[in-house]
């Protein structure tokens, strides 16, 4: 297949493990506690901030059921991952904005579709270079700034509306 996989036979310290994710062209995650939680981990942002490899993420199920979709292959350069779906697939909640399939991450939900994916991608890496710049660009609105400074005015809006309700309950008593 052409396909190098690195996995590591002991746990990566931060600098090898950022020198790891910066040298590969693409990085393979699945989901945590698959079907129950279907937890999203910090690997999704790792990757997506480096913009230099191409997240392939197992598909949570149960939030993007796409089982009525025809399963895709893609293996000539005609049938690309963005047109073998009608629909972006996107994890929902916060999330929304940053993960959709075939836009800023590539996902599989079999080891055949994996493979698909993996072999095309490595083929046509002008295709993966577009999902990991998208990525990179989308993940740049999640920074621990970003999410504080949402924070923040989600509580200035409640302390002022529930300011204005105290008035309003005053008034009501008058």
């Amino acid at each position: 297949t052409g396909l190098i996989a690195y996995h590591p036979e002991h746990f990566l310290s931060e600098k090898e493990y950022i020198h790891a994710m910066t040298h590969c062209k693409m990085v393979v995650t699945t989901i945590g506690m698959p079907g129950r939680f279907d937890l999203v981990g910090t690997r999704y942002y790792e990757v997506l901030s480096l913009g230099s490899s191409l997240l392939i993420a197992e598909r949570a199920q149960g939030i993007n059921d796409h089982a009525h979709l025809p399963k895709p292959h893609f293996s000539d350069k005609q049938q690309t991952p963005s047109n073998a779906h009608s629909d972006h697939l996107a994890y929902s909640g916060v999330l929304e904005d940053l993960i959709k399939e075939n836009e800023t991450v590539a996902m599989f939900g079999s080891v055949e579709e994996f493979i698909d994916k993996a072999l095309f991608y490595k083929n046509n890496f002008e295709n993966a270079q577009r999902l990991i710049d998208t990525g990179h660009k989308r993940v740049q609105q999640h920074s621990w700034d970003n999410r504080a400074e949402l924070i923040v005015t989600a509580l200035q809006d409640l302390h002022k509306s529930n300011g204005r309700q105290n008035v309003e309950q005053v008034s009501n008593l008058e």
